[in-house]
């Protein structure tokens, strides 16, 4: 369970934090962890947090994110605004049962048919792993931006693999693919060519005007570790602006909750570095927004 509060207490040398809840004036969590992603700067007393509780054990606590009241909405109580938790499992872009390589994804039409793009491959993992269990990526959580080397054209993928067919990918309008045909490429993309970063489209879950996001994201690689790999979130998509998680030992799955600001667009853009060739797994959850 996610829950908001106050920064009331932060110890730099222990990274640890005592939290009030946000609503009550009697339950306040003492010496709970602290991600260690979150920079120590960001741990202003005052501030509001978002604080985990996983099987709504408070002992096992921690804060995930951190930010100051009235700067970004708020979040309940002082600022104004309101803390929105989503479902526990949101996914908006994963590779999980098939590990992947750096991006960007490529794949070769074979024909289009209404709304559906036959690949003539079963690479329809590399845009994403979508189905019906809440576990996978949904049509109605998030979108998928890939563009037609071909033709210079976009479209947006709502299936794909395991909610469709493994060589096959469906958008959500017919009219951005009737003129694709066999032999065009496409690939994922992000302003305006194919790209390291894939832009996705998470309207469908976030209300307009939130002005904080918050995901989880969790990786595993069994290749050579390197911390310029992993799975990184971004608004921006430029040099200086990724919140990231990394492999830090080879095969074994590591988790962070980075938080981003957002826009009325209420896009993201994504991208994984695999440290080899189809060594990379991950998934991407949005958890909670500010609006």
């Amino acid at each position: 369970m996610l829950e908001l509060g106050i920064l009331k207490t932060w110890n730099a040398e222990t990274h640890k934090a005592g939290v009030q809840l946000v609503g009550s004036l009697t339950t306040y969590l003492d010496n709970i962890s602290v991600a260690t992603n979150i920079a120590p700067q960001a741990m202003v007393v005052g501030n509001y947090v978002l604080v985990a509780i996983p099987g709504g054990n408070p002992r096992d606590a921690c804060v995930v994110a951190s930010w100051p009241q009235g700067s970004s909405g708020g979040g309940g109580g002082g600022g104004g605004g309101a803390f929105y938790a989503l479902a526990d499992a949101t996914c908006i872009w994963r590779a999980w049962g098939h590990r992947v390589s750096t991006t960007p994804r490529t794949a070769t039409v074979s024909s289009v048919a209404g709304d559906v793009i036959t690949l003539t491959a079963a690479e329809s993992y590399r845009f994403g792993e979508w189905g019906s269990s809440p576990e996978y990526m949904h049509k109605d959580n998030v979108k998928v931006k890939i563009r037609n080397n071909t033709r210079a054209q976009f479209a947006w993928v709502i299936n794909g693999y395991h909610g469709l067919a493994s060589n096959k990918l469906q958008v959500d309008d017919a009219a951005d693919i009737s003129t694709w045909q066999n032999g065009d490429t496409i690939t994922t993309s992000y302003s305006g060519a194919s790209h390291v970063g894939v832009e996705l489209d998470l309207s469908g879950v976030i209300l307009a005007g939130a002005t904080i996001v918050f995901f989880k994201a969790q990786c595993s690689d069994n290749g050579t570790i390197s911390t310029g790999k992993g799975v990184h979130i971004s608004k921006a998509a430029v040099a200086g602006t990724w919140s990231m998680v990394f492999p830090q030992v080879s095969g074994i799955q590591n988790v962070a909750y980075p938080s981003i600001a957002n826009t009325e667009a209420r896009h993201v853009i994504v991208k994984d570095r695999a440290t080899g060739v189809d060594t990379l797994q991950h998934a991407v959850y949005a958890i909670a927004y500010v609006k």
